[in-house]
């Protein structure tokens, strides 16, 4: 008997040295599956967010050309160029920030607030060297980068509070999260809006009112559903898909 049990000692302590220190290239099962989530979430999210940004875009040129008021290629170049580590970089934030913060609402909150302006700032950065290669001269305008970054912090913090709150409820689904989108989208593309022409109203043509709803309104709603589409891997604890009624 104490034989057996100085073996039992010997093997669970050789379990957990390799818990503690493990053999080089070869990670604990526990760690292979959170480090494997993860990889599997930030590819999801990348893909949607891609044809989210791309589709924008597209949106926008296909409206321009029907109305007559396409601009030059190389605006849409600069604006693909804006959109895309924008969309990339705030969903996969959000997404992952869900992951790490395990179920804590402050720890997913913090991550909108913080990966909403960080994505705002780079992509902003883009397109301005974008805009500088495209162009002669002039610059991209707009309002001062570092406001629109904080109006986005608070709008995607909210976004992923709401979220959060959405993804305990059984009954919530598709139209839930497209609905949450389109009120935040609303709220806060005025605040932009305001921020952007409060100096100098513009005439407010329906161009200008169509470009708004879909950079301030549809993208919001886009980013809520592609939170929606990797739930599973982004919520702990949300193994299962939502029954089909609730979407």
């Amino acid at each position: 008997m104490p034989v057996m049990a100085e073996e039992r000692a010997a093997k669970k302590g050789s379990s957990l040295d390799l818990i503690a220190h493990p053999i080089a290239g070869v990670e604990p099962q526990w760690l292979q599956s959170e480090s494997d989530r993860l990889r599997r979430l930030a590819r999801q999210v990348g893909r949607l967010s891609l044809a989210l940004a791309l589709g924008l875009v597209m949106l926008l040129l296909l409206i321009g050309l029907l109305a007559g008021s396409a601009e030059s290629w190389a605006a849409y170049v600069v604006d693909a160029v804006q959109k895309v580590p924008w969309a990339f970089f705030v969903c996969a934030g959000l997404a992952v920030g869900f992951r790490l913060a395990k179920g804590s609402t402050i720890g997913a909150v913090l991550a909108g607030a913080l990966a909403a302006p960080a994505a705002s700032l780079m992509s902003h950065g883009m397109a301005e060297a974008a805009h500088a290669l495209m162009f002669d001269a002039g610059e991209l305008g707009g309002p001062p980068p570092y406001i629109v970054a904080l109006v986005r912090g608070c709008e995607y913090a909210l976004l992923v509070l709401a979220i959060g709150w959405l993804a305990r409820r059984s009954w919530s689904g598709v139209r839930d999260h497209a609905l949450l989108g389109l009120i935040i989208g609303l709220v806060f593309g005025a605040v932009v809006f305001g921020v952007s022409n409060w100096q100098s109203p513009p005439k407010i043509t329906t161009a200008v009112l169509v470009a708004g709803i879909i950079n301030e309104v549809l993208f919001p709603v886009g980013c809520a559903l592609i939170l929606y589409r990797v739930r599973e891997l982004a919520v702990p604890g949300h193994q299962h898909p939502l029954p089909a009624s609730a979407a």
